[in-house]
């Protein structure tokens, strides 16, 4: 099992503090009560990371606050005389929402709308 790592430590004191619950210097305070109940240890440090970051977790839904994303957005670096960023996003988007079309339509788009498949648009062959 990994241990707690210090970032953890930090975050669970700050969160404790932000919620009024840490008094410092008194290991009997509100926070090491809390930290008791879920884990049964009675020291932040004694912890393993699993248990950290379920009293993390606990105290971010007594703060009311939303666990960060795990990943940044993903940026499509620009090139001069090219798309700029929102562009390439625009252009995902829509071939993400074509690929759900063609699965929604079982893979075979010209039966749909009878004409066939040329670069993304139909070509009408009635």
């Amino acid at each position: 099992m990994a241990a707690i790592n210090a970032q953890q430590i930090r975050k669970i004191y700050s969160i404790g503090n932000a919620l009024g619950i840490v008094e410092r210097g008194n290991e009997d305070d509100d926070l090491h009560a809390l930290v008791s109940a879920l884990t049964g240890k009675d020291s932040v440090k004694s912890l393993t990371y699993a248990e950290a970051q379920a009293v993390i977790t606990d105290l971010q839904k007594r703060q009311g606050a939303a666990p960060l994303p795990r990943h940044k957005p993903k940026t499509h670096p620009e090139r001069p005389g090219g798309a700029t960023d929102g562009q390439q996003r625009k252009v995902w988007a829509l071939m993400y929402q074509l690929a759900k079309e063609d699965r929604q339509d079982g893979g075979h788009p010209h039966r749909q709308a009878k004409g066939r498949r040329d670069g993304g648009a139909f070509q009408n062959q009635q």
